[in-house]
């Protein structure tokens, strides 16, 4: 009788015991799920209003309406084409870095319309640039209508490539060095072949000295041995760029 008393209460206290742990795990998974999630939001908000004040300072108007997916729609007034689109070229690094802080997809579609033609068709298309980059699982990026069809081949690229970025021995090294060094000598390279090679505007862009981008470059060809008199070595290490900055994190 004491053997069997003291079996059940065994059983009892084991069972108790492990029910509590049973409830606190759950109790703690809840939590951390509640926390992941208002960090989360956070985070997203954060980014939105970050995004918002940097459009705004783009472009002589910008309204905006925040979704209820999370998404925000923006309406932006430019002067001229010549404003619009380095816009785009900044909106997509930009993204990049909010991406890569939060560890979460940021994806922009965009369509240009003339008033007093409708904004909806301009609306429909843009909407179908998000819906582009995200069936090709791009980490984050800018989609305008008018290159959906480069996008769309560059997300086949990338289904079938090996890896376009990891093959790439050159931006390797750039990228490994920046990481160590807090340097930032990929976005400059960035810019000065999305300038094709100009000197005189991507120290515009960057905002420095003509010759502060001259030793920068320097730096770089001494850093992977990158030719940029060869065509086909500046297109290699744009479309490596392209790869890094659209699918890897």
């Amino acid at each position: 009788a004491a053997r069997a008393t003291e079996t059940y209460e065994a059983a009892e206290t084991t069972g108790a015991a492990k029910a509590t742990e049973t409830y606190e795990a759950a109790e703690a998974s809840e939590t951390a799920k509640a926390t992941e999630t208002y960090e989360a939001a956070e985070a997203s908000e954060t980014s939105m209003a970050r995004l918002r004040s940097w459009l705004s300072v783009q472009a002589p108007y910008c309204s905006h309406e925040l979704l209820e997916d999370g998404g925000a729609l923006f309406l932006l007034s430019f002067r001229c084409e010549a404003d619009y689109r380095p816009m785009l070229y900044e909106l997509n690094i930009l993204l990049h870095f909010i991406s890569e802080q939060n560890n979460r997809n940021y994806y922009v579609g965009v369509e240009r319309f003339l008033p007093p033609e409708s904004p909806e068709p301009a609306l429909e298309h843009a909407a179908e640039c998000l819906e582009l980059l995200g069936s090709i699982r791009a980490r984050r990026g800018v989609c305008s209508y008018e290159n959906l069809t480069f996008v769309r081949m560059f997300g086949l690229l990338h289904q079938n490539e090996h890896s376009i970025v990891l093959d790439n021995q050159a931006l390797q090294l750039l990228l490994n060095y920046d990481r160590r060094n807090q340097t930032n000598y990929v976005h400059t390279l960035r810019a000065y072949l999305a300038d094709n090679c100009n000197i005189s505007r991507t120290a515009e862009r960057l905002f420095i000295h003509r010759h502060t981008l001259m030793k920068r470059l320097a730096k770089i060809h001494e850093l992977c041995s990158i030719d940029f008199g060869d065509y086909y070595a500046r297109l290699y290490m744009s479309l490596a760029l392209l790869f890094h900055d659209y699918f890897s994190y």
